[in-house]
């Protein structure tokens, strides 16, 4: 016999409380929705055991109706907080929970209000259908055990089973008259219905937390894991960025020789016109000099002969500069750092040390440049494109002589768009055979005899270096225009 089964009772609100209450606490600094919705969910089943055993003499819709819906809603929030251990869309499992809830309390509501059934008949349904509402805990643990295999998730599992077992016990002993036929009868089967609430409190409780940390310690270990990776990472993109550093480098070198080669190739074409060229104003000047040393000698100079020869000497010596200054610009080392460049000035230098080579291969050269500037380049590399474009030019009336009435020309327009300076050579010469307009840009590609292959390779790099674009047109027979495009400013 159990004395006072509604003090008994009240041993459950206890465990409801201490229980919930201390997981809230140990765990208030993680600040979970699940762990409040499983230690809220408690406590309110708690408070409805309070109400169950009406130690307080509550009236009797108090117990029939508040302390029931407490106790489902509590049900209903442990099972959804366990739910969510399981990482998935659990929508329709909680739907269901939920409708269950709402079936049974319109039911009862509609046994006692409406068709007035005896306290014996709704006591048989209440413990009947209490443990279809428990099964769940069984259905869950069996899931967890299956994603976990950890001790909390076989806890859960016990649980359900200690909850489902004692409700039977309880509703079998009801409804077959050998156990208690009121909510307070002390009898055998309330004993297993009071142990087994503990029991099953207390196993839940200690699995839900156990399942807790468990999954927290992983998420921990996987974060140093990744952590660590991370680390492995960032070490591997330094190193791979150190080694990519080293092939710009590297590149850029190559480019600064291959540059230079250039220089040196395209300079055996011109190195007789230069000769040429510089040798006028060496012969003016010597021929002023021994003009004006002689007339000094003979003292028959006079001052406005003498400043008139000083004055030519003065202009050849200047003439000659200017052309050892082009000379030097075509040789000078590019610059790590890009800066403003004139294009108009810098394609007009570029062209006057090809005049007389056209003039020689009777190409007539004709410029249409409008005043253009970018805000960052290299000079001396998009000099060397500009002088590289114009040699083919006129290689292509060297080597291909046109045989039509069409007098030869070589045309260097210089275009100031919105965004963009647009460059372009054209010649009248015979064009380009289809056979090497597919590899034209290609490295070590030529159609020239002696040819290296370098320059249009190298013209194609610094352009896109200087963030531009280079195309071409060519018609067998008809000529060919090349098309450089530079962006005016930074690019930030």
């Amino acid at each position: 016999m159990i004395p006072d089964v509604q003090t008994t009772i009240l041993m459950i609100f206890l465990v409801y409380v201490v229980l919930h209450g201390a997981i809230w606490f140990a765990l208030a600094n993680r600040d979970s929705f699940q762990v409040k919705l499983w230690c809220a969910s408690g406590m309110l089943s708690g408070l409805a055991v309070v109400f169950f055993a009406n130690i307080y003499g509550f009236p009797l819709w108090v117990s029939y109706y508040l302390a029931q819906m407490m106790m489902l809603l509590g049900n209903l929030g442990r099972l959804y907080a366990l739910r969510m251990y399981l990482a998935g869309n659990h929508r329709i499992a909680n739907t269901w929970s939920s409708a269950f809830v709402i079936v049974y309390m319109v039911i009862f509501t509609y046994l006692d209000a409406v068709l007035g059934k005896e306290e014996n008949f709704l006591l048989k349904y209440y413990f009947s259908m209490w443990v279809l509402g428990v099964l769940d805990y069984i259905v869950i643990g069996q899931q967890l055990n299956r994603r976990y295999r950890i001790l909390g998730a076989r806890l859960v599992l016990v649980a359900g089973l200690v909850f489902t077992i004692t409700l039977a016990i309880r509703a079998l002993g009801f409804t077959m008259g050998w156990g208690a036929q009121t909510v307070y009868e002390p009898k055998i089967d309330q004993v297993f219905l009071i142990l087994g609430q503990i029991v099953a409190i207390t196993l839940s409780n200690i699995g839900f937390l156990q399942i807790y940390l468990h999954i927290e310690e992983q998420k921990k270990i996987e974060m140093q894991t990744e952590l660590i990776h991370a680390e492995a990472r960032t070490k591997s993109l330094q190193e791979y960025g150190e080694r990519l550093q080293e092939l710009l480098n590297e590149r850029e070198e190559m480019l600064r020789h291959l540059t230079q080669s250039n220089k040196s190739a395209g300079m055996g074409a011109l190195a007789g016109i230069f000769a040429h060229e510089l040798n006028q104003p060496l012969a003016a000047i010597q021929l002023n000099a021994q003009l004006m040393q002689k007339k000094m000698a003979q003292g028959e100079i006079a001052v406005n002969q003498a400043n008139e020869i000083i004055a030519d000497l003065i202009k050849d010596n200047r003439r000659a500069a200017e052309i050892i200054r082009k000379i030097r610009v075509i040789f000078e080392q590019p610059s790590d750092a890009f800066a403003p460049v004139d294009l108009t000035n810098l394609v007009r230098d570029t062209t006057s040390l090809v005049e007389l080579r056209a003039k020689t291969l009777g190409v007539k050269l004709e410029l249409q440049l409008a005043p253009a500037t970018i805000e960052e380049g290299d000079a001396t590399q998009l000099q060397q494109v500009v002088l590289n474009l114009l040699n083919n030019a006129l290689d292509a009336h060297q080597h291909h002589p046109k045989n039509r009435e069409e007098s030869p020309f070589v045309q260097v327009q210089l275009l100031n768009q919105a965004q963009q300076i647009c460059l372009q050579v054209i010649d009248n010469g015979p064009g380009i055979s289809e056979e090497f307009q597919k590899s034209l840009f290609q490295l070590y590609k030529t159609s020239k005899v002696g040819g290296m292959g370098i320059g249009l390779w190298l013209s194609k790099t610094i352009i896109e270096n200087h963030r531009g674009h280079i195309e071409f047109e060519s018609r067998t027979g008809f000529g060919t225009r090349f098309t450089v495009d530079l962006p005016k400013f930074k690019q930030s």
